[in-house]
């Protein structure tokens, strides 16, 4: 008769417990991908000058996969943001205009290796003397190059672009200048150039990946001798987020195994 209650125990487990456990599997499987967009965000680093921060309003897009994802497009980051400059050069703010992007396919053999080309079009106007001296385009996250000048003013930019990407992006050839001292030589002025990088991220969660950023540089070349070559990058920030209902699936499976496993401690006593 113990044998036989024992038997019976050990079947209404395994028989629950899969069933538990296939809810548990299917939530959090299916919680990782399909996931709509809670929230994004685009920074403009500008080598050394100021930059510039936009909040993307009702962002659109979604999430199937930790390298498989999409943007939407329209014109989510849209404003107008005034960085002040300071330093007596003559410029005293760029004002950074984003107007709108298409949708962003973005897929890749792994978190790291996501890339792809979305380009977000606007504006940075150079402003000094309370006038705009030089409106340059911008167009972030992709292989583009524009060029702007001013032969008023002897300004002129060019500015290249290059593709969004979840891994590491690189401006190259960023002059700099250096001091080193040498016992043989003393004291001597070293001057050469370097590349500047900045990486993607990705963060996981127990229910997948929800948060990610994809970086895009942007080599700004210019006329001004103190500033020849500006290492920039763009960064975009977009939080997805599980279904409601395939994280209620996933609870379901461990409220399923929680009860039952107590109740199974107090029939075996």
């Amino acid at each position: 008769m113990r044998i036989r209650r024992q038997a019976q125990l050990w079947m209404e487990t395994s028989m629950l417990r899969g069933a538990s456990a296939l809810l548990l599997a299917v939530g959090l499987a299916t919680s990782a991908g399909a996931g709509p967009i809670d929230s994004a965000s685009l920074a403009l680093t500008l080598g050394t000058l100021p930059g510039a921060s936009f909040v993307a309003t009702n962002p659109t897009g979604n999430l199937t996969s930790a390298s498989s994802f999409t943007f939407g497009g329209g014109a989510p980051f849209a404003g107008t943001v005034t960085a002040p400059v300071t330093g007596g050069t003559g410029i005293s703010s760029i004002v950074f205009q984003i107007q709108s992007n298409p949708q962003g396919n973005f897929t890749g053999p792994s978190p790291a290796a996501v890339k792809a080309a979305m380009p977000i079009t606007g504006v940075a106007a150079v402003r000094g003397f309370n006038i705009t001296l030089l409106p340059v385009p911008l167009t972030l996250g992709s292989p583009v190059t524009v060029t702007a000048g001013n032969i008023t003013v002897d300004i002129f930019v060019t500015a290249i672009g290059g593709s969004w990407t979840g891994g590491t992006a690189a401006v190259t050839g960023v002059p700099f200048t250096t001091t080193v001292y040498a016992p043989a030589y003393g004291t001597f002025t070293q001057m050469g150039t370097t590349t500047v990088t900045q990486m993607g991220a990705t963060s996981y969660t127990a229910g997948g990946l929800l948060h990610v950023q994809l970086v895009a540089p942007l080599k700004v070349l210019t006329s001004l001798a103190a500033s020849p070559v500006i290492p920039s990058f763009a960064r975009l920030t977009v939080s997805y987020v599980p279904e409601p209902g395939q994280m209620a699936m996933a609870l379901l499976g461990i409220a399923v195994l929680v009860p039952f496993g107590w109740s199974r401690r107090r029939r075996s006593d």
